[in-house]
């Protein structure tokens, strides 16, 4: 449960207190958890399915509730500063009289009764830091990630990341020897106070170290960069990102290091992808060639989560299973195309069956079959309405597999 840093409630004892998305068991409802003024997040009687909160994953209708409305929120201090506190909180109750609100969704609470700090306070004790051996070992581990785990833990993150934490991502990439500090990223990101850079860059930090369940570092940085020459003013200590984020940068479609070379693969455009979708691709040419063919880590990453066998048979021979795309190559973004959730793992009937819309799978991972597939047909390729997916789908499936069942008029 990584926190979300773009609003904070700060309390009168100087907890900061973030939201952060939850599930709610009883429901399997998810996101960050706000509740009505006079209302908690908890079930009103003990028969209800469902606690009072509303469940939100825009984090927009979060700080304008808040704020704005004297809404409660879910949230919880950062553990990996000081101890940890969790509960529903609301601002001016006497608990929280302050909050902040990140510079890019500021203009959501212009003109509000009590307007945002202008920086984030950093609430850090001795008692905090980690140990020597707890950073070792933490250390120990991050060498260990492949670029693949990284660029996995990027595209979970996607949602979360604001545009101004991706840019600071590209920026310290395109630094020389992917080399810089936050007082010069601050200033490339038009003179944004270091302060604020800081703390927007350590967010995205602590966003992949939630995915990759790191913790005890004494710096969040640390994750995805090491310090070269660490200085006595910490804005101006030199960060080195890690080779594995460098790759899984590219890898994930975020950037390119030289987008203009000339293409030079021989693959040919396949049916309903023109030579102008491929050559305008933003990112490194052989991570997208590589997911096309279904290869790299688009296959790997995909194989992996469904435990190397096909989605539905169980088929254990990856040689005749497919990485098969939910929404099609030549209509998703270089994100979606190299994002294992987009898409199944499936023997080469079935993929073919998908790919054409013969089948479908809703969220539950129950396979529908299309009307047009007669019942002789049905029968002669395996297919019925009993069968369903192995595994209980995850969130980030929902979206990929929703835009095929529409994409091939089916039943939302």
């Amino acid at each position: 449960m990584s926190v979300d840093k773009n609003l904070a409630l700060v309390a009168k004892n100087g907890d900061i207190l973030y939201p952060y998305k939850k599930r709610e068991l009883s429901s399997g409802r998810y996101g960050f958890a706000i509740s009505e003024p006079g209302k908690s997040d908890r079930k009103a009687s003990p028969n209800d399915k469902e606690g009072q909160a509303v469940y939100t994953v825009d984090i927009e209708e979060v700080i304008k509730n808040v704020v704005r409305f004297g809404w409660g929120m879910r949230a919880k201090t950062d553990a990996g500063l000081h101890r940890e506190r969790e509960g529903t909180f609301r601002l001016g109750k006497g608990e929280c009289e302050a909050y902040y609100v990140a510079p890019e969704y500021r203009h959501l609470v212009a003109g509000a009764p009590v307007a945002s700090l202008d920086t984030l306070p950093i609430r850090t004790t001795a008692s905090s830091r980690p140990s020597n051996e707890e950073e070792n070992l933490e250390t120990d581990r991050l060498a260990n990630f492949s670029s693949i785990e990284f660029a996995d833990a990027l595209l979970f993150i996607d949602s979360e990341m604001t545009p101004v934490q991706r840019e600071m991502l590209v920026l310290h990439a395109k630094s020389p020897d992917n080399t810089t500090t936050l007082e010069v990223l601050g200033r490339l990101l038009g003179d944004i106070d270091v302060v604020i850079a800081g703390n927007t860059y350590a967010a995205l930090a602590e966003l992949v170290s939630g995915y990759l369940n790191v913790r005890g570092l004494a710096n969040p940085l640390q994750v995805i960069a090491t310090a070269e020459n660490e200085h006595s003013q910490p804005a101006q200590t030199q960060w080195q990102l890690r080779p594995q984020i460098l790759h899984a940068l590219r890898v994930s479609g975020y950037w390119a290091e030289n987008p203009s070379a000339p293409d030079t693969t021989d693959e040919p455009p396949t049916k309903g992808e023109s030579s102008q979708d491929t050559d305008e691709l933003p990112t490194t040419r052989q991570s997208l060639i590589e997911a096309r063919i279904g290869q790299g880590a688009f296959r790997k990453k995909m194989l992996y989560w469904w435990d190397g066998r096909c989605a539905v048979t169980g088929c254990k021979v990856t040689e005749a299973v497919i990485a098969s795309h939910a929404v099609p190559w030549s209509t998703s973004t270089n994100v979606e195309r190299l994002d294992h959730f987009n898409g199944l793992p499936l023997i080469a009937t079935l993929d073919r069956l998908f790919d054409i819309g013969f089948i479908s799978f809703t969220q539950s991972g129950k396979m529908v079959i299309h009307a047009d597939l007669s019942q002789q047909d049905r029968l002669a390729l395996g297919v019925n309405d009993g069968l369903k997916l192995r595994k209980t789908l995850h969130e980030r499936h929902e979206p990929y597999l929703r835009r095929h069942r529409e994409a091939h008029k089916f039943p939302i």
